[in-house]
């Protein structure tokens, strides 16, 4: 399986998502997916504070930091199945609509659950 690699998000993407105080219903679903794939256990990828403090953070332990370095392989499938269904709510041309940001999320996601 790949690694994260070159994520789909950037530095203004991360800064997009950290400018938003009360981000759309999708965008706090999309964090919390990126955080289960990351590893977090799901009552806190499911807290929007541990999502805004994981963005806050741009050292090594931030969010594109973390996409980049995870290995698809390492990821439980159940819990692959539960993002997969998540995902399937949503669209990355709905996820376009409401944050460019987002949609790197969405993309990043689907592709280390493909």
């Amino acid at each position: 399986m790949s690694k994260g690699g070159n994520t789909v998000i950037d530095k203004n993407d991360i800064t997009e998502i950290k400018s938003l105080s009360n981000p759309p219903q999708l965008v706090k679903e999309l964090l919390t997916v990126t955080l289960l794939l990351l590893g977090y256990p799901e009552k806190e990828a499911e807290n929007y504070n541990t999502c805004r403090r994981v963005v806050a953070d741009t050292g090594k332990d931030g969010l594109q930091q973390q996409m980049m370095n995870k290995d698809a392989s390492s990821i439980p499938p159940d819990t692959v199945a539960k993002v997969r269904a998540k995902l399937q709510e949503h669209s990355v041309e709905r996820a376009k609509k409401v944050s460019l940001a987002s949609a790197g999320l969405y993309t990043w996601a689907a592709k280390m659950t493909a």
